[in-house]
């Protein structure tokens, strides 16, 4: 899902946004990704997640996923 599509719908899309986008930018001031990393790391996270509902459960879910899936990915978008 495109950014822009994820920021404007409910459910889990913008918390998957929302927390990868903090994790990326958290390592980009660390000076471990680049600047072009954000944003890989956030469409690689939005286009991974295939979890749905819109609970509260399932929106934190989302979050937590999100901080995991950049996680494992961290290096693979370091460039």
């Amino acid at each position: 899902m495109p950014r822009r599509a994820a920021a404007g719908v409910c459910g889990p899309s913008p918390a998957v946004l929302n927390a990868a986008n903090e994790e990326a930018v958290a390592a980009f001031l660390r000076g471990e990704i680049s600047f072009a990393g954000v944003v890989r790391a956030v469409d690689s996270a939005l286009g991974a997640y295939k979890g749905a509902g819109s609970s509260l459960e399932e929106v934190m879910d989302a979050d937590r996923w999100a901080r995991d899936y950049f996680k494992r990915i961290a290096g693979k978008v370091s460039s």
